[in-house]
């Protein structure tokens, strides 16, 4: 810890060096900021490729058009099969980027 102190009237007063009042900013939660580059700044643990895959279940539900694909609790609709497994592809491939990719769509 960087201060320098100050006696006075038989007291001290101990003075902060700067930057330790002002630390560095760190995006807020749900923001469009890189949330792995925030869990690299506070220490967090960045879970792997496979803890990411693991943590929910993957549902297609084939339809007369369509399909519906249920990653944990969200279900989206594709119009065609090929758009689906191009989606899943991609979870699959890269859930990182995927995850926040439909965040933001889900408005999360």
């Amino acid at each position: 810890m960087a201060y320098f102190t100050t006696t006075t009237n038989g007291g001290t007063v101990r003075f902060h060096d700067e930057s330790e009042l002002n630390p560095p900013v760190v995006p807020a939660l749900g923001s469009d900021y890189d949330l792995d580059y925030r869990a690299r700044m506070l220490g967090e643990h960045i879970p792997s490729k496979t803890e990411l895959l693991q943590r929910h279940e993957i549902v297609i539900q084939f339809m007369s058009v369509g399909c519906l694909v249920r990653i944990g609790c969200k279900s989206i609709p594709f119009e065609s099969v090929e758009d689906a497994m191009k989606e899943v592809n991609a979870y699959v491939n890269n859930p990182h980027e995927s995850i926040k990719k439909w965040e933001k769509i889900f408005g999360k």
